[in-house]
């Protein structure tokens, strides 16, 4: 269906933000929803797809990740000292499928809440993740 025949939200509410593909491992990537950009911990990289300059937002509706490996799974969890998910939405994503993250309340850019932390069961794992917002 068309976006705008969604009737919880307006078409103009809300725009496509961000897209970030790359790979994960092992050793942890953390990503700042609020202020993306490439991800670099040294071994692997989340890039940013179509831009060249960091992605600044307010609000987030929608966060859709997928594990685009083979083999293996990703973890997705809290993102260290900010974290933009809580403990109890930690969530494994199994090889070859995705999951959506979607907020009843729009998620607003605070100091505090803005990480999340990709690992991998293995090493250079295909990712790719998408966000909604405004």
């Amino acid at each position: 269906r068309d976006l705008h025949s969604f009737p919880t939200r307006r078409s103009s509410d809300l725009c496509f933000v961000a897209a970030l593909y790359g790979q994960v491992g092992t050793a942890s990537t953390t990503i700042d929803l609020f202020a993306l950009n490439d991800a670099n911990d040294a071994t692997y990289y989340m890039y940013l797809q179509d831009n060249t300059s960091p992605i600044i937002y307010t609000a987030i509706q929608v966060i859709l990740i997928e594990n685009n490996a083979a083999t293996g799974t990703i973890k997705v969890e809290p993102g260290g000292a900010n974290p933009f998910l809580a403990a109890s939405e930690q969530i494994t994503i199994n090889a070859g499928a995705s999951i959506m993250l979607s907020y009843a309340t729009v998620k607003t850019a605070s100091a505090t809440v803005r990480n999340i932390k990709l690992t991998g069961s293995a090493v250079n794992m295909n990712c790719r993740i998408f966000i909604l917002g405004s």
